[in-house]
């Protein structure tokens, strides 16, 4: 299925509701089994780094970033970094109510490592979406207060809280998909595809040091075949599709780290600071000191 078509068979199923919500708190040393589910998986990282395994190998995806799973495969959740597991849950088998939530507590006596807010859309099926999709919430403005009053729910939680946070999942899942395109869109495709070996690179470390001949030799293509289809497929050229990647990757750094801008730019693959600068308020309007401190 095609960018475009994925993208409206998963705004309509929202539209049309039936999205769960559970929130899951995974401890450090702990690795959570989630059960398939007959609809898109929808995983959005409230605190922490995430650590995704599915059937098409492992995805991260920092606080603020929200991944979405095919229909019907298995995931594993963990905090990233962890070298081993001591323990192995089953979220489904240990989910129970609190304060009136859903919440699947795998903290292991201890603090959540990574807390994740969970949930199914509904009316999707295994052809709506065929690999999993790395979406970043700071690239919009909505987004970022949505995901904003989820947090505040989660961490002071009154009557009324779960139907909020559920709206407010509801919310951020169609800003980010709506706003899921050339630069921040890790396309519907077939997890073996040569293209998609190329984009999962780009999306899993977007500072390394890409370029057309290296993504052309992840997907064994030539160079010029590589582009050509490359830009019939995603609807925009391979460094254009790194340096999306990498902007987004900045503005989620900017919001949720305090590392000076000089850092952040290196972090994701700038050498000049000024040329970063530029490249980030061509994108976002502002400058990335400016847009820090956005509320």
């Amino acid at each position: 299925m095609s960018v475009e078509p994925a993208r409206a068979a998963l705004l309509g199923a929202i539209d049309a509701g039936a999205l769960g919500f559970t929130l899951c708190e995974i401890g450090n040393g702990v690795r959570m089994i989630t059960p398939p589910v007959a609809g898109v998986a929808a995983f959005l990282v409230l605190g922490g780094t995430l650590k995704l395994h599915s059937d098409s190998g492992d995805a991260r995806a920092r606080s603020g970033q929200l991944v979405l799973v095919p229909a019907g495969w298995a995931t594993q959740l963990s905090p990233a970094g962890t070298a081993r597991h001591d323990r192995v849950v089953d979220g489904a088998a240990i989910a129970a109510r609190r304060q009136g939530w859903l919440v699947a507590d795998a903290r292991h006596d201890g603090e959540a490592a990574v807390t994740v807010a969970a949930g199914r859309v509904g009316g999707t099926t295994q052809a709506t979406l065929s690999a999993p999709m790395v979406l970043t919430l700071a690239t919009d403005r909505c987004a970022r207060q949505a995901l904003a009053l989820l947090r505040n729910e989660v961490a002071d939680p009154l009557a009324g809280s779960m139907a909020l946070a559920e709206a407010m999942l509801s919310a951020c899942i169609v800003y980010a998909v709506r706003a899921a395109s050339s630069g921040n869109l890790l396309a519907s495709a077939d997890a073996t595809a040569p293209l998609a070996r190329a984009v999962a690179r780009v999306v899993a470390s977007p500072g390394a040091d890409h370029s057309v001949d290296s993504l052309a030799q992840a997907a064994g293509m030539s160079r010029s075949t590589f582009s050509r289809h490359f830009t019939a497929t995603y609807g925009t050229g391979p460094m254009d599709f790194v340096l999306g990647q990498r902007l987004g990757e900045a503005a989620t750094l900017l919001r949720s780290t305090s590392l000076p801008v000089k850092a952040v730019a290196a972090s994701v693959g700038f050498v000049s600071r000024s040329y970063f600068s530029r490249a980030f308020r061509a994108k976002f309007g502002v400058d990335p000191t400016a847009y820090r401190v956005i509320p």
